[in-house]
Order: C-alpha cells, then structure tokens, then sequence
C-alpha cells in the first residue's frame, strides 16, 4: 500500500467492500438486528449516495430533500414542484424502491437559507446563551431550541422572551419557524481528549484527536481537528499504543471561519491517507463524501467512547444540516448523528467504509453534530483548493 500496510484485507465480498462490511456489523450491533439484515438494509448506501449527489448538484433549487425509509430498504425523494424526468432515470440505476414525492412547495436550499439567516438572528441575542437550529425536509418546518442566560424566570417572563425571540416568518408560506426555550440545551463541545489519525495532547494532557489529513491542488499537506480544539497554536500528536508512538508537535495554520474544523502543519512525522476507524485499527481514506439523505448509517471513533468501551459509534442521520451556537461561537451547516459522543470525541473522524464524511464536533449525549468534510472546500472553511487527500487506487 502507498502509506503503509493496514490489518484489513481490501478486498469486496459479493461487491461490498470489507471496511464497510466491519461498520454494517456495527450498526447490526447497536441498532439490535442481524448482520445479514444489515446487509439487506444498507449495502446500496454507496450507490444511493452517488444518485443523491447528482440529484443536488442538477436539481438544487428543486429538490426538497431526501430520506431512508422502510427500515433502510427503500428511499423517499421530495421535489418543490413537479419531478424531472431525468431524476427518475437516475432513480432506475438504484437496487432498491424509489418513492417520489412532488409539489412540497420547497426546496431544501430554501430552508437552509431561511434557517441560517434566522439563525444568525437568534444567536446575536443577548438573552440566548445557547442555540440549535434544524430543519424538517418532511414538513418544511425550521426548530430552534433557546437556552437563555437567565435561568429561573417564570412563565410569564417565558412566554414575553419567547414571543421577542420568534423570528419574521419566511417569504414562502410552505415553510414554517418555530422557537421553544429549554432550560439546558446540553451541547457541550467534545473537546478533552481525542483522535481522528491520533491523539492530541496540550501540556500532556489529551484534549482532541486528529482528523482526516488533507491535501491542497499545489500538493501541500495538512492535518485538521476541530476548530474548537484549536485555540493553542501548538498541539503535540501521538499515534495508538500499537502503533510507532513517535511524538511531535503541530503548529496552527487556520481555522475555518464558518465550520467547526481548522488545519495544523504536520512537523516531522509523515503524512498517510489513513485514518484510525477504531482503536489501533487504521483504514485508508478512499473517497470524500456528501451528506444528503436521512436516515442513512454512519460511523465516528472517539478516544473517549473508545474508553469507556463503546468503541466506534455507529447509527444513522437525523439531520442533514444543523447549525449551532455555543460560547459565543455560530457552527454552520454540521449534520446529526443519533448517537452521543463523549467529551474528547472532538476532532475525530466519521466515516461510512472507507469514504470521509465528517469531524465530530458536538452532542448533547444523545445526538452529534458533525462538521461537513464537503465543506473543507468552501469560501468559510480552507478554501476552494484544500480537500481530504485520499487514496483513490486503495
């Protein structure tokens, strides 16, 4: 292999490749059925994922969201208004039942504009300490959950904070906001320790872990974490007791603006493609994912739920797109998981098989907030020429 051997074959067993094999038998595992049944429900995952993305770059002011249904075995696709015929081509590729929805009266571009404008109105409150804000592609409703600084207050004093609070209703009457004050939102940032491609330690105690590493057009390499791992300017990264516990120090080159994601210059160690799936157990990065549909599987590894014994995380997507607001600071666009990291998770990777998808970056203890890899690329995160550096022959 062109970075170093891994322990896994990379073989396909009836087309599946094996590292996607390992995350069914975990999602069998922690959702209580079968492998087989996992098999049967989510193998068309890869196929399905490469269909949602060229529905949303050909169809992106139309298409108003997309879904698992059945248990994973068939899949729900809403358009704002009529259903293009090409979409149902595409939709014929897929090894699995395709339910087309028409005429929502939205599309899913609207109501992430309309929640992210919203949102950054809330958030620049002075009465809101904490904030999280999702969309329903369903139903076309935006939620948003307040934690107030002021804690004891009654409801009179309730009602008048919520009613300042609700933001202007959306220019289309298809799409709804509502505001509901909770007294602890309890998202709190993943940030003790951690891994991704290892462990991350300031003053030698573990704070975060590693992403995946990434690579710019000119051929300049970096590793990432969580930006709200970042605030020293120097992190010393160490590799899993099986591995070479070689030791050295990152220093900062950038936080993303908008994303909860930032880059380190790598010193003196060598830069690989892999990632740590699990404790000790590397696997290559292959590709670089885009998160699209509800309800599809996915896996993160944090050193802390790797210590508490839960190993890698895996279950579905609650939420293509959150944005959330803790000590002051607006993550946009992240996407949820329904599973909880631990604190310390933050910084590492999630993944499904060998295709990076995100940076865990907060929970709640029962759902995480994932910072979009997709985003690497964009005007708020690195910029137009910096993406996960993968091994596409691997």
């Amino acid at each position: 292999m062109p970075d170093g051997p891994v322990p896994d074959p990379t073989i396909k067993v009836d087309g599946i490749p094996f590292a996607e094999l390992i995350d069914l038998s975990r999602l069998a595992e922690a959702k209580g059925y079968s492998f087989d049944e996992a098999i049967d429900r989510y193998a068309w995952v890869p196929a399905v994922d490469a269909v949602a993305i060229q529905l949303s770059q050909n169809f992106h002011d139309d298409l108003s969201g997309m879904a698992y249904t059945n248990g994973g075995r068939s899949l729900r696709i809403g358009f704002k208004g009529e259903i293009p015929a090409k979409a149902i081509e595409l939709a014929k590729t897929l090894p699995g039942e395709v339910e087309f929805i028409s005429d929502k009266g939205f599309s899913e571009a609207e109501l992430k504009e309309v929640r992210d404008a919203r949102h950054s109105i809330l958030a620049s409150n002075p009465e809101v300490q904490e904030l999280i804000g999702r969309y329903d592609v369903e139903t076309g409703v935006i939620a948003f959950q307040a934690e107030l600084h002021t804690k004891r207050l009654d409801s009179a004093d309730k009602n008048r904070i919520k009613q300042t609070l609700q933001p202007a209703p959306s220019e289309n009457p298809n799409i709804s906001i509502n505001v509901t004050l909770v007294d602890d939102l309890k998202y709190s940032l993943t940030d003790n320790y951690l891994r991704g491609g290892g462990y991350l330690t300031l003053n030698n105690a573990h704070i975060c872990m590693a992403g995946f590493n990434i690579q710019s057009d000119s051929g300049v390499r970096a590793a990432t974490t969580a930006k709200h791992c970042a605030d020293d300017p120097y992190l010393v990264y160490e590799n899993h007791s099986d591995y070479d516990t070689n030791r050295t120090t990152l220093s900062r080159m950038f936080r993303a603006s908008l994303y909860d994601f930032a880059r380190y210059q790598g010193g003196d160690l060598t830069y690989t493609r892999t990632f740590y799936y699990e404790l000790n157990l590397p696997r290559y990065a292959i590709a670089s994912g885009v998160v699209t549909t509800l309800d599809r599987p996915m896996c993160s590894f944090g050193r802390s739920s790797s210590e508490a014994g839960l190993g890698a995380r895996c279950g579905y997507i609650s939420d293509v797109s959150t944005e959330y607001t803790s000590g002051g600071v607006t993550y946009h666009d992240n996407f949820e998981a329904d599973y909880g990291l631990i604190g310390g998770d933050s910084g590492g990777p999630t993944y499904w098989g060998g295709i990076a998808y995100g940076i865990n970056s907060g929970s709640d203890g029962t759902f995480s907030q994932i910072a979009k890899v997709s985003n690497f690329n964009e005007s708020g995160g690195f910029g137009s020429d910096w993406n996960v550096w993968i091994c596409s022959t691997c």
